[in-house]
This record gives C-alpha cells, sequence and structure tokens, in this order.
C-alpha cells in the first residue's frame, strides 16, 4: 500500500515504496532500522514518540536496548545534517523520547480530476462559504454542511475545488468516499469505509491505524487488509457480538481522538443512495458536542430523496431544526457565468454575447447541460476552431434543436424509473409544450383533471420534471393551475418518445379541445391552437387562428409578433389545395402588409404589396391589384412622391374596372389627396370627403376617410372640428389595431390643437402618439411628432429647443424623404427666429426641402410654407423688394385654393412688408383682407398677430382708439394661448417673455410705439 507514497519535508522526502532517504533527487544512505525509526517520527510529526514506541517501530521482533536506538537516532541527524544542540528535525524529550519538529509538507498521491484546479464557473460564493466552514471546523467546531442539487449541476466540481484547495494544506487530511446506485440492501458504512480506505493509504497514515486500533477495532475488521491474518482471526474472535451501536461510538469517539489536533474532512458524496447504517454515524457525528477538528461534506440529490422516501430528508430535517448542519442548495449558473465558461473553454472574447443567452435559454443554467450542449455545438459545426480561433459560424437556431445523446440517454434513465402514468402524462405535455394547463393535459389523457392534478403536484413536490407556474386566468375570471418542465429539454426529449400517428391525433384532440372550450373567447390561446391544427396537418384551421392570433397581437400593438405568425400563415398556404390557397393568399397577404405599415417597415410593405398586385395580375382579379397598387401609393408617400403620385394613378384607373364600393371609395380618398397635394384644397373637396367617409364600408378605410376629411377641415380652417374628426379616427384605428392610421389621425390632431391654441392638449398627444409610436416601432410617424413638437415651440418662441429638436431629427438614420423634409422646415423657421438668416436661408433653399426640378412644381402645401418662409427671410434682412416678391409669390400661389390660413398669411406678411417701407395705408388694406380670411375661423395663433400688427399699424397712424382696441385684442389672445399651458410650463414662460408678446401686454402709452414684429 506504499506503492508510490512519499512522506516530504525541507527538501528530502522518505520514499516508503523503496524505504529510502531521497534529498533533491539523490538517495541518503540510510540502514533499514534507522528509516523505519524516521518514518515513524515524520508520520507523528510534531508529537512526542516514546522511546518504546520507536524500538518497537524498528525491532518489534527483538529484544534490545534504548543504546541501540540512540545510534540509529544519531544516524538520521547525521544523514539529515541535524545537530542535537540546536535541532531542526529531531528534538530529544529528555528520558521520554523524541519528536519530528520539522514542517511537513504534502505531496499528492495521485493525479487529480482533470478539473480539478479549475475555479467551477459561478461557484466562487460557494466556495468561499466552505472555506468557512473550514476555518470554523480547524477552531474545533465540528460542521456538517450537506450540498444538495439535482444531477449535473456540479456538486461534485465544487467539491473537487474545494478539496484541491483543503488538500493543498499539509495539516488537513482528506478521506472521500461516495455511495453507489444500488437495487436491494447496501452495503453497511460503504461511503464511510471507502473514504477510510483512501485515508490509510497516504502517507503518514499509521498513526491514523493505530487509533482506530486502539478506539475502533470494529472498524479495523471492516478493512481486512490493515492487520496480519493472524491479528484478523484474533479480532474476529474478541469482537463477537459487536453491536452497531458500539460501531457508531468507536467511530465517534476514534474521529474526535484524530482530530483532537489534526484537521480532517470527510467528503461522502451522493448521499441520496446512502445506506441506513451511514446516515445513522452522520446524525451521530451531528448531534455529538465534543471538540473536532472535522468538517463532514456531504452531497445529495432532492428529488431522489423524496421520491424514494429515503431517510436522509428525515435525518437533515432533524439536524437542520438543531442547528446541527448546514443544507447548501446549489443555484443554476447564470447567463454571465455561462459566458464566463464559453471564454474559458474557447480562450477568445469574440464570441458574441447572443451565445451565452442562448445556452442559457436552452439549459436554464445546468451546468452538466450546458457542457454537453456546447459540446453538441462543436460537434455539429456551429462552433469552429478557424485557425487557432473559435468562431460562431453556425445561426443560434441550432441551439434549439440540440439535444445531445449522453442527455437524452441520462432524461430517459430518469424517465424510466416513472410508472407508466406518470410516463404517459409528461409524454402528452411534452406534446403540449414547455408549459401546459391541468385542464389541457387532462384533454390529451382523456383523464380525470382532478388526478391529473394530484400527479402534476406530486411530480413538482418531488421536483422531478415540472415545476408549478403561476394559475392561468380564462376570460370568464376562472383560474386553472398551470406547470412547466424545469428544463427545456425535458419535453424535447420526451417528444422523442410520442410515435408519429398518436402524436397527430393527439394534436388534433387538443386543437380542437381548446376550440370548445374557450370558443369565442379564444383571444390568449389562438396561437395555441394553430400549432396544434398545424402539427395534426389541418392547415385550414392553423391558419385561421394564426390570422386571429395576429389580430389580437396588434390589437395589443404588438406588430413584431403580428409579422411573425402571418408570415408563417402565408407559407401554411403553400400546403393547402390549389383552390383553397388562391382564396387564402390574397387575404394574407393583405393583412400582412397593413401590419409591416403600421410597424413603419416600408420596404417590407412595399415588396408584401408588389408580391400581391403581381399575383393578382397572374390570376385576373382586378380587385386585388387595384387594392395593392392604391396602398402601395400610400407607402411610397412617405419615400418618393413621384412613384406615390405614378402609383395613385394606376390605382384610380383599375378601380373603374371593378364594381367593389370599399376599393371605390380608398381609390375617391386617393384622388381627394392628390388635389390637396397638386393645388391645395377647394370648395368641393368637403363634400368629396364626407361622401368618401360614407362610403367606407370596411373600417380601415374609414378611419382613412377620416384622416382625409380632417385634412380638408384643417385645410378649410375648422380646426375644432378638423380634431374631433381626427379623434374620431384615432378611436376606430385604435379599435382595429392599425398602428399606421391612428398615428397619422394624432399627427392630423396635433397640428389642428396648435392653431386652436390649446397647446397644452397638443403637448400630451404628441406624448400619446409618441409613446404608442415606440410600442409599434413605427419611427417614421414618430418622425413627424417630433417636428410638429419643434413647430409648437417655434410658435412658443422656444427657437433654441426647437432647433435641437428639428437637429437631432435630421440625424437618424432612418428618416425618410418627408421626415427630413418636416425636420428641415422645421429647423429653418427656427433658425429664422433665432435671427440667424443666411442659415434659415440655406435651410429653406436646402435640397431636402425642394426636392422637385423647380419650385413650381413642389407640392401645393410644402411650396406654401416655402414662400412663407422666404417672405420672412427677406424681411428679416431688410429686403424689402425680395421680401415683398416672395410675399406676391405667396399671395398668388394661396390664391389658388379655398385655403383660409394661407391667405391670411400672406396678406399679414404684405402688411410687415408695407410698414416696415413706411406704405401705412397699403399695409391697412392688407390686414383687413387677412381679416376677411378668417373671419369666422377660430385661429387664435394667426389672429393675434393679425391683432398686434394691425396695432402697430394704427399706431403709426396715430389713430389711438383704433390701436389700443387691436393691441386689446391680441393681449386677450395671447393671454389664451399662454393660459393653455400649466403655470409652470418652459414654454409659457418663452411665449411671455418674448419681446413680440410683451408689446401686446404692455400698457396704452406703450402700444405706439412699434418695436418687434410678432
Amino acid at each position: 500500500m506504499d506503492a508510490d507514497r512519499r512522506l516530504t519535508f525541507e527538501g528530502f522526502s522518505l520514499d516508503l515504496a523503496n524505504e529510502q532517504l531521497v534529498c533533491d533527487g539523490e538517495v541518503v544512505a540510510l540502514t533499514p532500522k534507522a528509516f523505519a525509526v524516521l518514518r515513524r517520527l515524520v508520520e507523528d510529526n510534531g508529537k512526542l514518540v516514546t522511546k518504546a514506541e520507536l524500538l518497537h517501530a524498528g525491532w518489534a521482533d527483538t529484544h534490545v536496548t534504548d543504546g541501540v536506538l540512540k545510534v540509529s537516532i544519531l544516524e538520521i541527524r547525521r544523514a539529515l545534517g541535524d545537530d542535537s544542540g540546536a535541532p531542526r528535525f529531531i528534538e530529544t524529550v529528555p528520558r521520554r523520547g523524541y519528536r519530528f519538529i520539522a514542517p511537513r509538507t504534502r505531496m499528492p498521491t495521485v493525479a487529480p480530476r482533470a478539473d480539478a484546479s479549475a475555479e467551477p464557473i459561478g461557484r466562487a460564493g460557494l466556495l468561499a462559504e466552505l472555506e468557512a466552514r473550514l476555518e470554523c471546523a480547524r477552531a474545533g467546531q465540528r460542521q456538517l454542511v450537506f450540498l444538495a442539487g439535482e444531477a449535473g449541476i456540479g456538486k461534485t466540481t465544487v467539491l473537487d475545488a474545494f478539496v484541491a484547495r483543503a488538500g493543498a494544506e499539509p495539516d488537513v487530511m482528506i478521506a472521500r468516499g461516495a455511495c453507489l446506485e444500488h437495487y436491494g440492501a447496501a452495503e453497511a458504512y460503504l461511503p464511510v469505509l471507502e473514504a477510510l480506505g483512501r485515508l490509510l493509504r497516504e502517507p503518514g497514515s499509521d498513526r491514523v491505524i493505530r487509533l482506530l486500533e486502539r478506539y475502533a477495532p470494529t472498524w479495523v475488521v471492516q478493512l481486512p487488509w490493515l492487520a496480519r491474518p493472524d491479528d484478523r482471526e484474533a479480532l474476529r474472535r474478541d469482537l463477537v457480538g459487536a453491536t452497531k451501536e458500539r460501531m457508531l461510538r468507536e467511530m465517534s469517539e476514534a474521529l474526535e481522538a484524530l482530530t483532537a489536533d489534526t484537521m480532517l474532512v470527510l467528503v461522502l458524496e451522493d448521499l441520496h443512495w446512502s445506506d441506513y447504517s451511514t446516515l445513522d454515524l452522520l446524525g451521530m457525528l451531528g448531534r455529538r458536542e465534543e471538540p473536532a477538528r472535522l468538517l463532514v461534506l456531504g452531497s445529495y440529490r432532492p428529488v431522489d430523496v423524496i421520491v424514494t422516501g429515503h431517510p436522509l430528508r428525515s435525518l437533515l430535517q432533524e439536524l437542520r431544526v438543531r442547528r446541527q448542519c448546514e443544507d447548501i442548495a446549489l443555484e443554476f449558473l447564470r447567463e454571465a457565468d455561462i459566458a464566463a465558461y464559453l471564454g474559458q473553454r474557447f480562450h477568445t472574447p469574440s464570441l458574441p454575447p447572443e451565445l451565452a443567452r442562448a445556452v442559457h435559454q436552452r439549459t436554464d443554467g445546468n451546468p452538466l447541460f450546458m457542457v454537453r450542449v456546447v459540446d453538441e455545438l462543436v460537434t455539429l459545426g456551429v462552433l469552429v476552431d478557424q485557425d487557432g480561433h473559435w468562431r460562431l459560424v453556425g445561426p443560434l437556431d441550432e441551439i434549439a434543436s440540440a439535444v445531445p445523446e449522453s442527455l437524452r440517454q441520462l432524461i430517459d434513465k430518469q424517465i424510466g424509473r416513472l410508472d407508466l402514468e406518470l410516463q404517459q402524462l409528461l409524454e402528452v405535455g411534452s406534446v403540449l409544450g414547455n408549459e401546459f394547463t391541468v385542464p389541457s393535459l387532462a384533454a390529451g389523457l382523456d383523464a380525470n383533471p382532478l388526478a391529473v392534478e394530484d400527479r402534476c403536484e406530486t411530480l413538482a413536490a418531488q421536483e422531478q420534471f415540472l415545476a408549478a407556474s403561476a394559475p392561468f386566468v380564462r376570460a370568464d375570471g376562472t383560474a386553472v393551475a398551470r406547470y412547466r418542465f424545469s428544463h427545456s429539454l425535458y419535453p424535447q426529449a420526451l417528444i422523442k418518445r410520442v410515435g408519429a400517428g398518436r402524436r397527430l391525433r393527439l394534436h388534433q384532440r387538443l386543437g380542437e379541445w381548446l376550440e370548445q372550450t374557450y370558443g369565442a373567447q379564444a383571444g390568449v390561446v389562438e396561437s395555441q391552437m394553430a400549432r396544434h391544427f398545424e402539427e395534426a396537418h389541418d392547415y385550414r384551421r392553423a391558419i385561421a387562428h394564426l390570422r386571429r392570433a395576429a389580430d389580437g397581437d396588434v390589437r395589443r400593438w404588438a406588430y413584431g409578433e403580428a409579422v411573425a405568425l402571418l408570415t408563417h400563415a402565408v407559407a401554411l398556404a403553400d400546403r393547402l389545395p390549389a383552390a383553397d390557397a388562391d382564396a387564402m393568399y390574397p387575404v394574407l397577404l393583405d393583412q400582412l402588409c397593413r401590419v409591416r405599415r403600421g410597424l413603419g417597415d416600408m420596404h417590407a410593405t412595399l415588396q408584401t404589396l408588389d408580391t400581391l398586385a403581381a399575383w393578382a395580375r397572374t390570376r385576373g382579379e382586378p380587385t386585388w391589384e387595384a387594392r395593392a397598387v392604391l396602398y402601395r401609393a400610400t407607402v411610397l408617400a412617405w419615400v418618393d412622391a413621384e412613384a406615390s403620385r405614378a402609383a395613385a394613378i394606376d390605382g384610380m384607373a383599375l378601380s373603374e374596372r371593378v364594381d367593389d364600393p370599399v376599393v371605390r371609395a380608398d381609390a375617391e380618398s386617393h384622388a381627394i389627396y392628390w388635389r390637396l397635394q397638386d393645388r391645395g384644397c377647394r370648395i368641393g373637396d368637403m363634400q368629396l370627403a364626407e361622401a368618401a367617409v360614407g362610403a367606407a364600408g370596411d373600417r380601415e378605410i374609414l378611419a382613412q376617410s377620416k384622416i382625409l376629411l380632417a385634412l380638408v377641415q384643417r385645410c378649410q380652417a375648422d380646426f375644432r372640428q378638423a380634431a374631433r374628426t381626427a379623434l374620431e379616427g384615432i378611436e376606430i384605428a385604435r379599435d382595429a389595431g392599425n398602428a399606421y392610421t391612428y398615428l397619422f389621425s394624432h399627427c392630423v390632431r396635433v397640428d389642428a390643437l396648435v392653431q386652436l391654441g390649446e397647446w397644452g392638449a397638443a403637448f400630451n398627444a404628441i406624448d400619446e402618439g409618441l409613446r404608442m409610436a415606440n410600442q409599434s416601432g413605427h419611427v417614421h410617424l414618430a418622425s413627424f411628432l417630433r417636428s410638429e413638437a419643434a413647430a409648437l415651440h417655434s410658435e412658443a418662441f422656444d427657437f433654441t429647443s426647437a432647433a435641437a429638436i428639428a437637429r437631432e431629427e435630421l440625424q437618424r438614420p432612418s428618416l425618410t424623404d418627408r421626415g427630413r423634409q418636416s425636420a428641415m422646415f422645421a429647423l429653418a423657421f427656427a433658425l429664422l427666429g433665432l435671427g440667424r438668416l443666411d442659415e434659415a436661408y440655406s435651410a429653406f433653399t436646402a435640397p431636402q426641402l425642394v426636392w422637385a426640378p423647380e419650385v413650381a412644381s413642389m407640392a401645393w402645401p410644402e411650396h406654401i410654407h416655402l414662400r412663407h418662409g422666404l417672405g420672412q427671410v427677406g424681411l428679416a434682412r431688410g429686403d424689402l423688394d425680395g421680401a415683398r416678391r416672395e410675399a406676391e409669390a405667396f399671395q398668388a400661389l394661396a390664391a389658388t385654393a379655398d385655403e383660409p390660413m394661407p391667405r391670411a398669411l400672406a396678406a399679414r406678411l404684405l402688411a410687415e412688408i408695407a410698414l416696415e417701407a413706411g406704405r401705412l395705408s397699403e399695409a391697412e388694406g392688407f390686414l383687413r383682407e387677412a381679416l376677411a380670411a378668417i373671419q369666422g375661423r377660430e385661429a387664435p395663433v394667426v389672429a393675434w398677430r393679425i391683432a398686434a400688427t394691425a396695432a402697430r399699424v394704427h399706431g403709426r397712424q396715430r389713430r389711438r382708439a383704433e390701436a389700443e382696441a387691436a393691441r386689446r385684442q391680441s393681449a386677450a389672445l395671447v393671454t389664451r394661448l399662454a393660459d393653455s399651458l400649466p403655470p409652470g410650463h418652459e414654454l409659457r414662460q418663452s411665449f411671455l417673455k418674448h419681446p413680440s408678446v410683451r408689446e401686446v401686454l404692455d400698457s396704452p402709452r406703450t402700444a405706439s410705439r412699434p418695436r418687434h414684429r410678432p
């Protein structure tokens, strides 16, 4: 038993196998008797060894005197270079014996496990806890610590690391054993005997053997290789009739004697398979109060203990109650731990973080599962070593299907231990998915739900395969029990046990049961029903449920999820018979393109519409082609105005060939919209827009028609009604789940509220619109809303904030042409307000605003904005001739349409130019035109400025009464605008502090002195 064993100290070592003293690789001569004496002294390092004990060690069968021992001691001292006067190795204890005083060092006698020296990932806190327990034991406070966790969670890895640390200390002895899975009665004390056997084969174990012989002779009999045959027979005769209680008492006392001055770590693994006698010993070790430098470390699987009714459970409960042990449950690894493992294993930081996230989701942080899954990814070629660097080259989707064969066999073995009913329950659960309700599981089993729930509760209580989830609450308020698989790998391994035919039948039965159970309230389980019918190859019903599930997602503004569902439905349509596929295909594509537009994905929306139009042309379906082309025109309006116009013309032409009233109403809406873009609003457009609303039978077309009507009402300066109509469009779009129409309606309503002077309500509408735009992912309409916010800041004279908002918007990479144009206008007017006239002029004439080859061919609304802005720039520069030319062009353009606001603004601009030039009568005439344009209109934002200009003109004419009346009118409107904002609002302050506003709020005596243009 001494093979490959050495006792080492200060450069020397005793080779026990060859009975040699070695120093720096060289053998130092010693007689056999001197070697035996030295061995005994080193083994009892630091302890007094009497002369009698040393004589017995070297001359057991020979009678000799103390003089012989002195000769051997002298020989040893010469070999070691020791001085009896100042000893380094052997100290003489007068008249009693000798003591070996040099510190001994530990030399490992067996190769450590491959990963014993590596720091276990994610277990630093646990190892620190065990180190603290070791220190308590070293102080004489015996410790019993149990590590609990399922198979593969890393109990052995933690024990390996801790034992490697503790075993490196020369004053710590390690005894390690493990229980074995058995069938029938287990051998008594098996793990303890294994641990003792390993300990007694360590260097310096003779003292332990002597202690066992003295304190625990009944245990020596259990280790027959310890004694000579004659001694063993004598012991057996002496111990005839020894009881279990005696063995327990002897081992307890032997361990206490051993650990009185030596630290012992006793490791017993897999106690869920332990024999009862070992548990009795653990109980006695825990209950005894005598001091002992003893740390007992045990490991076990709680599930196995519960399932088998193993008495370890009651022992742990008793020890915990008495605070005589510590029971530590190992936790699963976190995502960060898995990332650390990948970095440690592959020695590269270049692996993407998504890999660690995917492995964590796949394995739930079980270390064994993690290692096996990563091994499988290497085998599958998902992770590849390229020139010494590991890289992820395969799709992460491979992880979802990676179930290594070794893991599948492990799971199958665990399942095989269950009775047949529980196996069938888990198999049906795997068909349902990772999580399921008890009623659905009972439907699949065709069993009593109460009995099924009892079985699930049993498995969950035993932490075996299942865990309880929060109850599922049906639409009628009924709560039903719900369970989930404790690992995502379990259902994938279980589903392999279900034959193909049985699986089809189960899916069909479950899908039909869900339909019957939930009926019209099936919204929350639509996607589940779709999956079951798809797996049952009932594709028609699967598609129907996918469409309804997508509708539900849209109503929750989950557009990304809705796109995924509908894309899958389109793919399933290819599996239908040809006639059924032709009936389903256009409906699915139409629904898909509407959802994609709601998401703001213009490119994907156009692709879907092109696919729908091409399909309609090849099958001679002009109705679907017209719908696709008209819809395409709406989407193109964001990115290419000319292409949008061309598509609208094509769509309107196609609509003439169909009798579908919805298509015709949609075409008429497009016609009105483009007329607004081409030449502004005319009187007859209101009746056409109202007719389009009345003809729209489809709710989505109705919502779009409401937007168009609100636009016409806004153009005709009926801002109050425009805000109401836009709100109606918002409500219809919300009910229909149409994010695009909902957000576009918000934009129209915000503009109407700004012109009404209800600025606080406008800000609230902007915030609500942005919240929903962010939720749905519609970046384009979110951009419009932010540009509206910038324009509102300019109206309140907060030009700095307006410019900042517009600049930030122009930096966004996702900005469309329309969004860029809107943001550029906001920036240009803000720069104008800041007095940065050259920059303002550059902004107004930038390519982002002037798309067309020449200004005259711009869209009418944008052309109006441009002329107004350039006229104001000229006026601010003092270029009155240039300003007048722009203002007259502005007035001429406004005169081509029946829109009051552009006419009023053009007339007021001309009045300001005339006032600056000193042509007061001319200015007064333009003011009359401005007032006539908004006569009977609720337009305070424009009206206060016209009144302020009139006050200045009348003041210059020395018509004080009229000037004061105009000032008071302007002041009343200014106060109304300010009061629409909360008292502490920043825009209220910036508005009221602006000089043009202060001028109209000042006393009558200062009103006649013109100072600032509003």
